[in-house]
């Protein structure tokens, strides 16, 4: 079995707010404890915030960084790391998340199992619930990244999936190597899509783990509060990755809706 280095990142009150039930999932993993490793980066890091995380998740390994590094270039210190050190699977998990028993076990599996696909992403649902937040991600033609099946019950129908959403996603070894880590310019939101997508056009593909499950405490407040990361983000998804000729088609909609 491969090697597998989850990663959550933390800022300000998140790990106050969030860690405690996250980690206890994550200790409940079927998952042989000796193939996996949790890396937990403490943006921001205050002696307050990495004594709250080193008390809480005792088996975590702490990675203390002195500036705001964002999503991004937080999930990119530990995963260098992990790189160096020779881990094949990479975990990037929100922490307000809630984790199936067998989340990981069936996420490590199915990248095994599957040469096809080499990004994935878990089953999400809104936590306390049966609704749906994300069965894989889509991308609309202007730009913008949406969850599929969302608040939806029971099965969906099975669709392509665009990129995988960074709460709970897979990426293996070969991807970061060819590919190149996660846009740090971004620094909130869209940077699974970009990734996503820069790795799509690399020839990788992406793909749903449907037996790993996970809960997502999912608020869209946060996106709206995130509003300039969420345009501009959007904006240089587009404006470096979309074909020229598809921009020219879709410039007078693009217009209109900036408008």
């Amino acid at each position: 079995m491969k090697r597998v280095a989850v990663i959550l990142v933390n800022y300000g009150d998140y790990a106050l707010r969030f860690l405690q039930s996250c980690y206890e999932s994550l200790l409940a993993q079927t998952f042989p404890k000796g193939q996996w490793s949790l890396f937990i980066v403490d943006n921001a890091s205050t002696p307050e915030s990495r004594a709250f995380l080193e008390q809480v998740a005792k088996e975590a390994r702490i990675l203390p960084v002195k500036g705001n590094l964002g999503w991004a270039g937080g999930n990119n210190s530990a995963i260098r790391i992990a790189l160096r050190e020779g881990y094949d699977y990479f975990v990037m998990l929100n922490m307000d998340v809630v984790l199936d028993g067998e989340w990981l076990k069936h996420f490590a599996e199915d990248a095994e199992r599957r040469g096809d696909v080499e990004i994935f992403q878990s089953k999400i649902y809104l936590h306390g619930t049966d609704r749906i937040n994300s069965f894989g991600n889509r991308i609309q033609f202007l730009g913008y990244g949406y969850c599929n099946g969302y608040g939806r019950k029971g099965p969906v129908p099975s669709t392509p999936i665009d990129f995988a959403s960074g709460a709970s996603m897979l990426v293996k070894r070969e991807v970061f190597e060819r590919c190149g880590l996660f846009c740090e310019e971004y620094f909130l939101y869209g940077e699974d899509l970009e990734f996503c997508w820069r790795a799509r056009l690399a020839g990788y593909r992406v793909g749903l783990a449907e037996r790993s499950i996970c809960y997502h405490k999912y608020d869209f407040r946060n996106i709206l509060n995130a509003l300039y990361y969420v345009e501009r983000n959007r904006l240089l998804s587009l404006f470096t990755l979309e074909k020229w000729g598809t921009l020219l088609l879709t410039l007078p909609a693009l217009l209109l809706f900036e408008m």
